[in-house]
């Protein structure tokens, strides 16, 4: 999917930026910034290979899905990092509220019977138990970032009647 969603007319104070007692808060103009979690780019890809098993077994299934998110920004000041605000308590701009772009592979193999009324899911979500961040934003005392799950392994059992 592409996606461009950017602030027209926006004014917002940035406490983060000045922060010391008695020092205004500044106002920005965030005409132009990319809205806070929108990537521009998304692309999600998966193959699915189905086959019959021998003797009336039943049927199964191995699919694999690519899932691959553009880089974004966690709020609408879209700092990049390194910059500095007047409070000298304030390190966290370091990193900025940008969040690189990633991507995610997940796996599963099943078993369905011949009447389709039972099927048996093994799963993994993050096959390569990546870390990546999914969400940052700064304050005036913190970077807060959120990342990806583990890697998580699984079996379902479904039962339709």
């Amino acid at each position: 999917s592409i996606l461009s969603a950017k602030y027209e007319n926006f004014l917002a104070q940035d406490d983060v930026l000045s922060n010391v007692k008695g020092v205004p808060v500044p106002v920005s103009n965030l005409s132009g910034h990319y809205l806070p979690l929108s990537p521009k780019l998304k692309a999600n890809i998966g193959a699915q290979y189905n086959w019959a098993l021998a003797d009336d077994a039943g049927k199964m299934s191995v699919r694999a899905d690519y899932s691959w998110t553009d880089k974004q920004y966690g709020n609408a000041f879209n700092r990049e990092g390194g910059q500095k605000g007047t409070n000298p308590n304030v390190v966290a701009l370091a990193t900025g509220d940008r969040i690189p772009s990633y991507g995610i592979w997940n796996a599963r193999v099943q078993w369905k019977n011949n009447q389709d009324n039972v099927a048996v899911t093994g799963y993994v979500n993050n096959l390569t138990n990546k870390r990546a961040i999914t969400n940052a934003f700064v304050t005036s005392s913190n970077v807060n970032q959120a990342t990806m799950k583990p890697r998580l392994f699984g079996v379902k059992v479904d039962y339709y009647f």
